[in-house]
C-alpha cells in the first residue's frame, strides 16, 4: 500500500508572514532529512518570494536538499498528482493566497482528504498581529472559512505588547471560538505544532505515561500516554473529541480491536491511518501536545485508561 502523503496548508492575508514561516520550517524538515514539496498559489502573474526562496537554495520542480518549490497560478490541485508521480515526497506544504474557490482552504482539505495519496495534516492561518484589524469587514463565507482551520499562528509578536495580543486574540476569537493559538516569534514556529505526521517526537525513545517535556518559554509542553491494553476506537473518539481545551495535537499508534493503527489529530479532528507494512509498534504511544497538558495529564490518562476493552474481551479477539 503506497504511504499516505500529509499535506499542511498555509492561509493569510498577504504581509502576514506565511513565507517567512514555513521557510524556517522547511529548514527543519531539511535538518532531518525529509524531502519536501512545497506549493506556492500566488494571485498574479509574478513570483516576488520566489527570488528569497532561491536564495535558500530550493528551485522551482528542482530536487535540491530534499525541496520541491513549485509556483504557480491558477488551481493546486491540478499540480499535485504530477508532483508525487515526480519526486513522492515526505510532505507537501501549500502556501495559498486564498481569493479563489479553487485555492480556497475549504476547498483544498476536501480534495486533500478524498486523494488516495494524501491525508490532511492540519490548515495553519497566520495572522499578524502588528497590522490586524479584525475580521468584521469579511463577508459570511470567510467567516465559515476561519472555522475550517485547524491552527491560528500569531506572527511578528515580538513587535507588540501583551494588551495588543489580547486585543487581537479577542477580534479572532468574535469569529473563531475554537481553533488553538500559538504564535511564532521573529517567524519561527515549533515544527511539532505545525505538523503530525512523519515527524520524529523529541526523546523519542525515553517518553513514558509520566514523562513531561517541555518547549521554550512558551507554556507548550508533552507527555506520552503508553498502554499495552486493546483500544475501542469508538470510545477513543469520543475521548478525543472531549479533549480539554488546551490540547493542539495527539499523534501515534493506538493498539485497537481491529489491530494497530495511527492516530493524527489537530484539537477534536482526528484522523485514522494505517500504519506501514515496515511497521513493528505493537503497543500503544501517544505523544499530546498542549498548553500545560502537564496540569491535564492525569485526567486524560485515565479518560483514555477507561476506553481500554475488558481483560474478558481481550481474550476474545485473540
Amino acid at each position: 500500500m503506497p504511504k499516505k502523503i500529509p499535506v499542511t496548508i498555509f492561509t493569510g492575508f498577504l504581509g502576514s508572514g506565511k513565507t517567512t514561516i514555513i521557510l524556517n520550517l522547511i529548514d527543519y524538515l531539511q535538518s532531518i532529512g525529509q524531502q519536501v514539496v512545497y506549493i506556492k498559489n500566488e494571485i498574479g502573474t509574478t513570483d516576488i518570494d520566489a527570488e528569497i526562496v532561491s536564495e535558500k537554495q530550493i528551485q522551482t520542480k528542482k530536487l535540491l536538499n530534499g525541496c520541491v518549490y513549485h509556483t504557480l497560478v491558477g488551481p493546486i490541485t491540478n499540480a499535485v498528482n504530477d508532483l508525487i508521480e515526480k519526486f513522492n515526497p515526505d510532505r507537501i506544504i501549500i502556501e495559498t493566497a486564498g481569493t479563489d474557490e479553487t485555492s480556497n482552504p475549504i476547498v483544498l482539505g476536501i480534495n486533500i482528504s478524498s486523494h488516495p495519496r494524501l491525508v490532511r495534516d492540519g490548515i495553519i492561518t497566520v495572522i499578524d498581529v502588528v497590522n490586524f484589524n479584525n475580521y468584521k469587514y469579511l463577508d459570511d463565507y470567510n467567516r465559515d472559512q476561519s472555522n475550517f482551520i485547524d491552527l491560528i499562528v500569531f506572527n511578528k509578536v515580538e513587535l507588540v505588547d501583551e494588551d495588543r495580543k489580547r486585543a487581537v486574540v479577542a477580534y479572532v476569537r468574535e469569529f473563531n471560538e475554537r481553533s488553538p493559538i500559538v504564535e511564532a516569534p521573529e517567524g519561527k514556529l515549533n515544527p511539532h505544532l505545525a505538523f503530525g505526521m512523519n515527524l520524529p517526537t523529541e526523546d523519542d525513545q525515553t517518553q513514558d505515561k509520566n514523562k513531561v517535556n517541555h518547549f521554550k518559554k512558551d507554556h507548550i509542553n508533552t507527555f506520552t500516554y503508553t498502554s499495552h491494553h486493546t483500544f475501542d476506537e469508538k470510545k477513543l473518539e469520543n475521548a478525543f473529541r472531549n479533549f480539554p481545551k488546551n490540547v493542539i495535537r495527539y499523534k501515534g499508534y493506538i493498539k485497537t480491536t481491529q489491530g494497530m493503527k495511527i492516530i493524527n489529530g489537530v484539537y477534536n479532528r482526528f484522523d485514522w491511518l494505517a500504519p506501514s507494512d515496515q511497521t513493528e509498534v505493537n503497543t500503544t504511544r501517544l505523544v499530546i501536545i498542549g498548553y500545560e497538558v502537564k496540569d491535564s495529564r492525569l485526567d486524560m490518562i485515565n479518560q483514555l485508561d477507561s476506553c481500554a476493552v475488558t481483560m474478558q474481551d481481550e481474550r476474545q479477539l485473540k
